[in-house]
């Protein structure tokens, strides 16, 4: 997680927008969807197999960072 963390803080910046799988790891989700929100970067998860998802997701006047899904089998 700790790599995880230091990569998106680093990359992504207050007003950015990150597109991530749905079928991420629970604690990545959470990283991206209660800890982000509080340095203003927010996220949309989404079904990546789904083109039409990935067009809706992606907004044109921010900036976008898709993750590989980093799921575990279920």
């Amino acid at each position: 997680m700790g790599a995880i963390s230091a990569t998106l803080l680093s990359l992504l910046s207050c007003g950015d927008h990150l597109v991530a799988d749905k079928t991420l790891y629970g604690c990545t989700f959470a990283l991206i969807h209660e800890t982000l929100p509080r340095f203003g970067i927010h996220a949309d998860s989404i079904d990546m197999t789904d083109m039409t998802q990935v067009k809706a997701a992606i907004r044109p006047d921010k900036r976008s960072f898709t993750l590989r899904p980093l799921s575990t089998p279920a």
